[in-house]
């Protein structure tokens, strides 16, 4: 990895197209809003993806395995709502880390539907 004067990532490490699917809020003309899923807004765009991360922990009385995927992407509004998909592979968003000067981490945990 090459790294800029800020001490970020180089353009050229953001070399996986990842795409974010947004579901905006609309207003539901009450005073309130929802989540329009009938109309996503589907943007791609290029990151780094870093190395996955293993933790075991106990749950429900019985050892349960995470693993969580960390992606690195130039800043934008992304919402912890919001799924990121690669190569097929859904993930749901569990942190967005903003502190970098151009650059943001989503945190990010497979989506599996068993069944």
């Amino acid at each position: 990895m090459n790294y800029n004067s800020y001490g970020e990532l180089r353009s050229g490490d953001l070399n996986r197209r990842i795409t974010i699917l947004s579901y905006p809020e609309q207003d539901d003309g009450q005073g309130g809003t929802y989540i329009d899923r009938g109309h996503p807004v589907q943007v791609t765009v290029w990151a780094y993806m870093a190395k996955p991360h293993f933790a075991e922990q106990t749950s429900g009385g019985g050892p349960a395995s995470i693993i969580t995927q960390g992606f690195v992407i130039r800043k934008r509004v992304v919402n912890a709502n919001d799924i990121v998909t690669y190569e097929g592979q859904r993930y749901k968003i569990l942190h967005i880390d903003m502190s970098g000067t151009r650059n943001m981490t989503l945190t990010c945990q497979a989506v599996v539907h068993n069944g």
